[in-house]
C-alpha cells in the first residue's frame, strides 16, 4: 500500500523543526507540540511452540526489582546488556529501530481519530536498510537442484525489484540520518509488513506523520523505544491504550542509554 513519494517537499518541515541531534526527545521527533509519549518496544520470550510473546518492560522491571519510568532504559531497567536473557522472564532484548507489528498496528488505530488525513501519510525509511538483508530458505531432503536453483533465482530476482523499488523514493535529510520517502494510507501499518516490498522485513518507518502534521512518530534506529509527538489528547490516548506500553514524555527528556535517573547501571553497553 505504500509507494515512493513523488519528492521529498512533504519532509522539508521536519528539517526545521528537529533539533541538531542533542540526545533528547526533540532530536527524534519535532519539538513544539502540545505533549509527547514514549512506547516502549517489547522484550521477548520463546514459547514452547517456537513463538515468541511479547515481554513488556514493566513485567521485567518487576521481577528485576526496578523501576519502569519515562526515562528508563533497557540496561538498568534489566540490570544487564545484550546478555543472555533470564530463563522464564525474556530470551531477547527488545528491537532496536522497530516497532513490532502488533504495535505498529495498535499505534495506528489510537493515532487514526487525531488526525483529518488518515489516506495521506509520510513515512521516512533510514538510507542504507536492505543491504544486508537476505532470505533464508529451508529445502526439505530430497529437494531437486532444478527447484533449489529456481527459488533461488526468484528470490534474488524479488530482492533486486525490491532495491530498485526503495531507490526510486526520494531521499531527505535528518540531522546525520538520509531517509527515503514513502507515502501511503495510515491503514498500512497495520499490515504485517509494511515495508516488505521495500525489501525491508519486520521493519517499522523511522519517522512518519500525517499530511495535517497532527502528530509524529520517529523510531531512532538506535533506540528500543519509539517517540510520538501529538496532542494532549492524542497522547493521553496512546498511554492507555490496552495493546501498548507507553508513559507521557518530555521533548527535553535525554534518550542515551545512560539517562536512567532511577535504576543503577550496570556499566557501559559494549
Amino acid at each position: 500500500m505504500l509507494e515512493p513519494a513523488a519528492d521529498a517537499t512533504p519532509a522539508a518541515w521536519l528539517q526545521d523543526e528537529i533539533r541538531d541531534f542533542d540526545h533528547t526527545v526533540g532530536s527524534i521527533v519535532p519539538a513544539g507540540f502540545e505533549a509527547y509519549a514514549r512506547v516502549f518496544h517489547p522484550a521477548w520470550l520463546s514459547e514452547p511452540d517456537g513463538r515468541d510473546a511479547p515481554v513488556r518492560w514493566s513485567t521485567v522491571a518487576a521481577a528485576r526489582g526496578t523501576t519502569l519510568h519515562a526515562v528508563a532504559e533497557w540496561g538498568a531497567l534489566a540490570g544487564r546488556w545484550r546478555a543472555p536473557g533470564e530463563p522464564g522472564l525474556w530470551d531477547r532484548e527488545p528491537e532496536h529501530g522497530s516497532l513490532d507489528a502488533a504495535g505498529l498496528a495498535a499505534l495506528s488505530v489510537v493515532l487514526e481519530p487525531h488526525t483529518t488525513a488518515p489516506e495521506s501519510c509520510w513515512f521516512g525509511v533510514g538510507e542504507g536498510y536492505g543491504d544486508t538483508i537476505g532470505t533464508l530458505v529451508a529445502f526439505s531432503a530430497g529437494t531437486p537442484a532444478e527447484e533449489r536453483d529456481r527459488i533461488a533465482a526468484e528470490l534474488e530476482l524479488e530482492a533486486m525489484r525490491a532495491d530498485m523499488r526503495r531507490t526510486e523514493a526520494p531521499v531527505f535529510t535528518l540531522p546525520n540520518r538520509p531517509m527515503r520517502l514513502l507515502r501511503g494510507p495510515l491503514e498500512a501499518m497495520r499490515e504485517d509488513e509494511p515495508l516488505a516490498s521495500f525489501g525491508l522485513r519486520r521493519q517499522s518507518p523511522n519517522i512518519w506523520w500525517p499530511d495535517d502534521r497532527s502528530w509524529c512518530v520517529g523510531s531512532e534506529i538506535d533506540l528500543m523505544t519509539t517517540y510520538v509527538a501529538g496532542s494532549a489528547a492524542c497522547i493521553e490516548a496512546i498511554c492507555s491504550a490496552p495493546g501498548l506500553e507507553a508513559l507521557p514524555a518530555s521533548v527535553d527528556q535525554r534518550v542515551t542509554w545512560d539517562s536512567d535517573t532511577v535504576n543503577p547501571l550496570p556499566g557501559m553497553p559494549g
